[in-house]
Parts: C-alpha cells; structure tokens; sequence
C-alpha cells in the first residue's frame, strides 16, 4: 500500500467525519519495501505470488539456519545491510506524507508506530538465536517506539508545504506513486490542454 493512498484516504476521512478522532496507520518503513523490487533476485515476486494465491508460506525461500528464526521470512532472503538499508529507505519514502498531514490536520497530533523491527538481534541471553522481524513478545527493540506530539501551535515549525509537496513528486515518480494533489491533477489537465492546441 503506497504512502499516497493512505494519505488520500485520510483527506476523505477528514473530510467525511471533520468531528472525529482519527487514526491513521501507514505501512511504511514495514516491509514489503519498495527499494528492494528491482534487484535481481526474485523475492519480490515470490511475495506478490504468494499474496495473490493467498499462500503466505513464501515457498522458495531459502532454508533457515538453525541459528536464526525469521519471523517475516522476506529477511531470510536479504543481506542484513540490505534490508537496514531498505527499512530506513522505505522510512523516507513515508515521512513527507505525515509531515503533510501534519499540516492538515487538526488539533494535537501524536506520531508513532505500533511495533518496532528485530534485525538479527538476541532476544534472550539463554539461546543465542537471531531473530529478524516483529512479532515475539515484549522486548525494546519491538516496544520503544517514537512518540512525537504536534500541537496546533507547533505547526508553524513544520517544514514548508512546498518543501514537502518537491519532496513528494520525486517521491512518485521514482516509485510510480500516483499523484495525490487536486493541484496536480488541475495542472496535468491544464498542460494536456496546452499540448493538444499546440501552444507547448
């Protein structure tokens, strides 16, 4: 799920139910991460296989060590600087869109996640196992999570729309993101028009 569609789901949301609290869940920096889909190797496509034909087993990924326990099995078929590099990537990829809504919304705002990442960590001193995703018990690297708080008054401190809104477009355009902004959408309208009459 891009950044955009959850961003424009929001601005729906905003503007359907303007009295109520929202919580607005991005998937992003979760993996799958949308920097690793051109490598060479076939992960990604054994991931969307296994999502369309409703098999989340991911058969075809290679066979775990017994010293490592994947609990998102896409880090079994990585390098670990592969797949750092990918999460803080896809945590890039997902920033401008929240400090945009930022702006946009109303009130306080509190930004945060639901879980954290393991990436290869020991989770207990008894079993030097590594472990790599989310999804095993209450331990720092899964529950210390941001907590940043957005008050209405702290929104003249926010980065610039317009820094935003450059951010955004290279955004989308290298990962094939549609454009989200009624802007946008006006200005594509208005440059089509221009080419048709033959005046660009």
């Amino acid at each position: 799920m891009p950044p955009s569609a959850v961003y424009l789901e929001t601005i729906k949301a905003m503007e359907k139910y303007p009295d109520k609290r929202l919580i607005i869940h991005f998937l992003q920096p979760h993996h799958p991460y949308f920097t690793l889909r051109n490598f060479k190797d076939d992960a990604m496509t054994l991931i969307k296989n296994s999502v369309e034909e409703g098999d989340f087993s991911l058969r075809g990924f290679p066979r775990e060590p017994p010293h490592k326990i994947y609990l998102s099995e896409i880090y079994a078929y990585f390098s670990l600087h592969r797949l750092i590099k990918a999460y803080v990537e896809n945590l890039r990829i997902v920033i401008p869109y929240v400090e945009l809504l930022l702006h946009k919304l109303r009130g306080r705002t509190v930004v945060t996640a639901d879980h954290g990442e393991l990436f290869g960590e020991i989770v207990t001193p008894l079993l030097p196992i590594r472990v790599y995703g989310h999804g095993i018990g209450r331990i720092p690297s899964l529950t210390l999570v941001p907590w940043w708080v957005v008050d209405e008054g702290d929104k003249s401190k926010l980065r610039p729309i317009r820094d935003i809104k450059k951010d955004i477009t290279k955004i989308e355009r290298r990962f094939g993101f549609r454009s989200f902004t009624k802007e946008t959408i006006r200005l594509k309208r208005v440059i089509s028009t221009l080419k048709l009459k033959g005046k660009i």
